[in-house]
This record gives structure tokens, C-alpha cells and sequence, in this order.
């Protein structure tokens, strides 16, 4: 498994004051060299203590990933390797990982197919990050803007009109797909952290058993109190289960 040079991380962090980009630096290197020494404790220490400094990015969730692979804790591998997905959405090598470490889940949930036309949306979104959608929006919109003047100055334009047509369904078109992928990036989905953990009817734990899931299943995030999440798995199956037995995206 690969891991990551920092300088990737600086260049997306470039508001950090100087003096912690470097400190950063130094974690990370330090991080990735005793990874490189098989001392993966003491590495994931290093790259959670430039997460507890404010940086989110995808290779850093990728090295810590691999990192808690390393060390048998699949529900903390597959948690980051979530979290990078959304910033390397088509990196190839996160995205076998992720199915590989996947393969040593123990629990086996059929997922309910959605309509095809969600389906098809489901996979776009999939392959696109937030902010790549974000800068294409915004492309199209100045495009759409400067031809919209042009447009109004030279109304026997035909080319430009029919340029702005087409610019105004691919900038409404491209919106929906940024407001669908806002909705998809919310945090509302987790990863089972702990070995086994059971799933109540209710939140307390006098509540009826309604089934149990293991480290490293998906689930979907319903509504939350202080100690206990109601949730939904791939397969509709919903409970709640204590706060602390997993994590979100």
C-alpha cells in the first residue's frame, strides 16, 4: 500500500500559518516513516494529531487508513478510507483497498436497489468530488454569463444564441447534480468501530434486541440523541444502538 507525500497537503492548505504547515510537515514525514518501519500505532498517533490540527484530506485519511488496516482495526480502515473517498473520488488503488478491506466484514447485507434513473445518478455522483462539481458549476456559470452578454448586444447572433441555450440546460443540469452531491457528502453515514454491537428497538437498554452488527458495517445515520443513534442499514433494517459504537463519515 502506498502512502502519500505531505506536499499534496500543503498545497490544499495554503491559509495554514507557516509556522504549522511545517510542524504538519514534520508529523506527516515523521508519521510515514515509521509506517514504513511497521510501528503503526505510533503512526496513526502522528496523522490523527494533524487531524486534531484542522487538516482534512484525502491522502492523510488514505495513510491512516492503511495504517489501521495494518494494525487489524477493519471498522477505523474502512471509516477513512470513506472519508478519502470523498476527496480521491477515481483513485483506483483507494477504491481496491476499500473492497479488499471490505471483504473481512463479517456482516453480509443485501443493499436495496433503487430506481434506475437513481442508480444511474448514484454513480455519477460517486466518481465526482464535491469540490471538482463545485469549480465546474462555477465555470459554466461565468461561460453562460459572458455569452448571456454577448447574446444581448448581438441578438442576430444564432451561434451565440444557441451557445447560450445549451450552456443554460448543461448550468441547470450541473446545479442538480451539485445540490444532489451536497445532500450525498452530508455526514450521515457511519462505520461500525467495535466488534459486535447490538441494535435496540428503542434507545435504552431495556429495549427489545432487534439484531446485532459487526466492525466495519455501513449504516445510515436517521436521528441522534446524546448516547444513542437510531440507524438504517443497506437492507431497511433499522434500531438503535449506543453513540459510541461507531463512527461517522
Amino acid at each position: 500500500m502506498r502512502i502519500y507525500l505531505f506536499f499534496l497537503l500543503l498545497l490544499l492548505n495554503q491559509n495554514t500559518p507557516l509556522n504549522q504547515e511545517f510542524s504538519n510537515d514534520e508529523l506527516f514525514r515523521k508519521g510515514n516513516a515509521l509506517y514504513k518501519e511497521g510501528k503503526y500505532e505510533d503512526a496513526i498517533e502522528q496523522y490523527r494529531k494533524i487531524i486534531d490540527g484542522g487538516i482534512l484530506n484525502g491522502n492523510l485519511f488514505y495513510n491512516l487508513g492503511n495504517a489501521y488496516f495494518r494494525k487489524g482495526k477493519i471498522g477505523y480502515a474502512i471509516l477513512y478510507y470513506e472519508k478519502a473517498l470523498k476527496f480521491l473520488p477515481r483513485d483506483r488503488e483507494l477504491n481496491e483497498n476499500l473492497r479488499f478491506v471490505r471483504s473481512y466484514t463479517q456482516d453480509r447485507i443485501e443493499e436495496e436497489k433503487p430506481p434506475f434513473l437513481i442508480f444511474i445518478l448514484y454513480v455519477l455522483l460517486k466518481y465526482i468530488s464535491l469540490k471538482e462539481l463545485a469549480v465546474f458549476v462555477s465555470i459554466i456559470f461565468s461561460i453562460t454569463i459572458i455569452c448571456s452578454m454577448f447574446f444581448i448586444l448581438k441578438k442576430s447572433f444564432v451561434l451565440i444564441k444557441n451557445l447560450t441555450i445549451s450552456l443554460v440546460v448543461i448550468l441547470l443540469f450541473s446545479g442538480f447534480l451539485l445540490f444532489s452531491k451536497l445532500r450525498t457528502v452530508d455526514p450521515k453515514m457511519g462505520i461500525v468501530l467495535v466488534d459486535v454491537v447490538d441494535v435496540k428497538s428503542a434507545p435504552s437498554d431495556d429495549a427489545t434486541l432487534e439484531f446485532i452488527i459487526h466492525e466495519g458495517t455501513e449504516l445510515f445515520i436517521l436521528e441522534s440523541t446524546k448516547e444513542w443513534v437510531k440507524i438504517k442499514l443497506k437492507d431497511g433494517k433499522t434500531g438503535w444502538l449506543t453513540a459510541n459504537a461507531f463512527g461517522q463519515i
